[in-house]
């Protein structure tokens, strides 16, 4: 079976360090790359990253890299509830304010998290 993925991220350090790798690039917060990962989910898509991984508590990180692979398949059952529990953690909590030093180090983290992922394979 052929395999497509690609990186949803609302973190331009992470969209401008994919070296040609395929990238959707989000504008807005970490929510919005949620509801997108899980739409692709529907229409036949897995998660390859866990959207909750290295998250912090509450609505943690504003800035969230996903990793999904087009399966050609029914709908990924594991896929599907594991974006929901995500979506379902940020939804009607309010974003906290972090100063620019500190979106550069979550933004870093964000990157890192991914980073390490791809290493691992």
């Amino acid at each position: 079976m052929c395999a497509t993925w690609t990186v949803l991220t609302n973190n331009d350090l992470v969209a401008s360090r994919q070296r040609g790798n395929p990238v959707e690039f989000l504008e807005g917060d970490a929510r919005q790359v949620l509801v997108r990962a899980r739409d692709l989910i529907h229409a036949g898509w897995r998660l390859v990253s866990h959207p909750r991984v290295g998250g912090l508590p509450g609505p943690g990180n504003p800035y969230r890299s996903v990793v999904v692979e087009r399966t050609h398949g029914p709908v990924d059952y594991q896929s599907l509830v594991a974006i929901e529990e995500a979506i379902a953690q940020l939804t009607g909590r309010p974003g906290r304010l972090w100063s620019e030093s500190a979106q550069e180090d979550l933004k870093a983290m964000d990157w890192w998290l991914l980073a390490s992922r791809e290493r691992a394979e």
